[in-house]
């Protein structure tokens, strides 16, 4: 596995933490739709990190699939 660097590391974290941000700015809770696109576009930026490229939709299912089976998940055919 290939190291992340901090710029990536920092895009991360600014994205994990925008509905937080917001939350703080407005003094309302997060809303759940902008934790869970927070969570995709983390999800979607460790993958790319991970294969070394931007991964388009299909190369990420193969990854999120191939990350299933190595934890045992009873994958649907």
């Amino acid at each position: 596995m290939s190291a992340i660097t901090d710029e990536a590391m920092q895009a991360l974290l600014d994205v994990i933490c925008a509905p937080d941000v917001r939350s703080i700015l407005t003094a309302r809770p997060p809303r759940l739709e902008d934790e869970r696109a927070a969570r995709i576009k983390a999800r979607d930026l460790l993958l790319d990190a991970l294969a070394g490229r931007r991964l388009d939709a299909g190369q990420r299912v193969v990854a999120i699939h191939a990350i299933g089976k190595r934890q045992g998940w009873p994958i649907a055919r």
